[in-house]
C-alpha cells in the first residue's frame, strides 16, 4: 500500500484493489474466469470481493478521494458497487434502476446520513468517476476526466473499522442488490495533500494501468491493456 502515491498527491494511505488482490476473498475468487489482467467481472447475482476491514481503511479527516472505473450494467432494482458499512459509518456507491449513480455518507460524528444522485449512467458504456472531498462536507464529482458537478456530502473517516467491506453487492449480501459490472481500477486516496483536476486528467490517461506503471504525463502513448480506451 503506497503512500506516497501517483498521480501527485501525497496521501497517509492508498490502497488499489488490482494490486493488492491478496486483500480480498469472496465467491468471485473461486473462479479465476472471473479476473483478466483487466479488473474483476461481478455476474449480478452470486459474485463479490470481501475487502478485509483490519487491512484496509479508507476514508479521511478531511480530504479523501476515491476512483472507479467501470462498465455498468443497468439491472430492474438498485446494484451495489461498493458498500463499506459500520452500524455507524457507511460508504455506498450504488446504481439506482432508474439509471442514476448515487453515493451515500453516513458518519455519525458529523450528524445524519447524506446522499445524492449524482450523474445518469448507460447501461454497457464505460466511465471512469473520481470522486473528491475537498473538505469534510463538500464531495467534487469528475466524470471521463471532467469536473461534473459538486454536491454536499459528509466525509467518512478512516479512523473508524467497518465491519464489512464488499465489492459487488451490500453489506447483507441481500439477493437483489448485487451488481452486474467489471470494474477495471478501484483506488482510493486517505487525506491527500491535495487533489484536483491535475490529478485526475493523469488518472484519467492512466486508467487502464497498473498503479505501478503509472505515467504522470496525462497522455500516454501506448495502451497498457486490451481493451484500449485511450483518447488524448
Amino acid at each position: 500500500h503506497l503512500v506516497a502515491y501517483p498521480p501527485v498527491s501525497t496521501a497517509t494511505y492508498a490502497w488499489d484493489f488490482r494490486e493488492s488482490l491478496t486483500d480480498l476473498s469472496g465467491i468471485e475468487l473461486n473462479n479465476t474466469s472471473l479476473i483478466s489482467g483487466t479488473g474483476i467481472t461481478f455476474d449480478g447475482s452470486t459474485t463479490y470481493a470481501d475487502v478485509d476491514p483490519n487491512t484496509v481503511q479508507v476514508g479521511g479527516s478531511s480530504t479523501f478521494a476515491v476512483e472507479l472505473y467501470f462498465t455498468p450494467t443497468i439491472r430492474t432494482h438498485d446494484s451495489h458497487f461498493l458498500d463499506f458499512y459500520n452500524t455507524d459509518h457507511r460508504l455506498r456507491v450504488m446504481l439506482t434502476s432508474d439509471y442514476n449513480l448515487n453515493i451515500y455518507t453516513h458518519n455519525t460524528t458529523m450528524g445524519d446520513a447524506t446522499n445524492a444522485d449524482v450523474y445518469t449512467l448507460t447501461s454497457g458504456s464505460q466511465y471512469h468517476i473520481v470522486l473528491v472531498w475537498t473538505n469534510s462536507t463538500t464531495m467534487d464529482l469528475y466524470v471521463n476526466g471532467s469536473f461534473e458537478s459538486s454536491h454536499s456530502l459528509n466525509i467518512v473517516k478512516n479512523t473508524v473499522t467497518m465491519s464489512s467491506q464488499i465489492i459487488g453487492a451490500n453489506q447483507n449480501l441481500a439477493t437483489n442488490y448485487y451488481a452486474a459490472a467489471t470494474i477495471y481500477t478501484l483506488r482510493f486516496w486517505n487525506d491527500p495533500s491535495s487533489f484536483d483536476a491535475t490529478d485526475v486528467a493523469i488518472l484519467y490517461a492512466n486508467r487502464d494501468s497498473l498503479t505501478s506503471t503509472f505515467s504522470l504525463i496525462t497522455c500516454p502513448t501506448t495502451a497498457i491493456t486490451s481493451h484500449d480506451s485511450y483518447t488524448c
